[in-house]
Parts: C-alpha cells; sequence; structure tokens
C-alpha cells in the first residue's frame, strides 16, 4: 500500500508540474507490485460512484482553527489520545 501511495504522490506531483492538471482526474487505480507503478481501472463520474458512508469504527474528528493554523506552518503536533472505547 505504501509504495502505491508514494508511486502517486510522485505521479500526481509531475503531473501538476507539467501543467498537466487535466490528467489528474477521479479514478479507480490498481498498484502492479512487478512493475511499480499503478494503472488506471475506472473513472469516477462523481461522488455517488465512491459510495460514501460514515466508517463506524471511526470517532468524529473535530478540526480546530489552531490545528489547521499548526499544520500550515509546520508546527503541528501528532498525539495519541488513548484507545476507542464505543
Amino acid at each position: 500500500m505504501q509504495k502505491a501511495i508514494d508511486f502517486e504522490i510522485e505521479r500526481q506531483v509531475a503531473l501538476l508540474r507539467a501543467g498537466k492538471h487535466a490528467e489528474i482526474v477521479q479514478e479507480t487505480r490498481l498498484w502492479d507490485e512487478f512493475k511499480s507503478q499503478t494503472f488506471s481501472m475506472r473513472k469516477k463520474e462523481g461522488l455517488a460512484d465512491y459510495r460514501y458512508f460514515p466508517e463506524p469504527d471511526l470517532r468524529p474528528l473535530l478540526v480546530t482553527e489552531e490545528m489547521v493554523k499548526a499544520v500550515k506552518v509546520g508546527t503541528h503536533v501528532y498525539t495519541y489520545i488513548g484507545s476507542f472505547k464505543p
């Protein structure tokens, strides 16, 4: 999974730098372990294609303005709050 994410970051940044913004589309991509690259499987037309739904095992995340500012300036600190207890 990490290899695919790293590849996609590099692929999309290269497209942006080359001025090929239109080539970055919503799609499902497949990771090819032998070629160490991703391939398009299918294009997504809209939000309905993603079938978004709340993840029942994740608590809602409150993002404060202070958190956003800290991320922007690079002073954010990640903290582990504790184990999940439903």
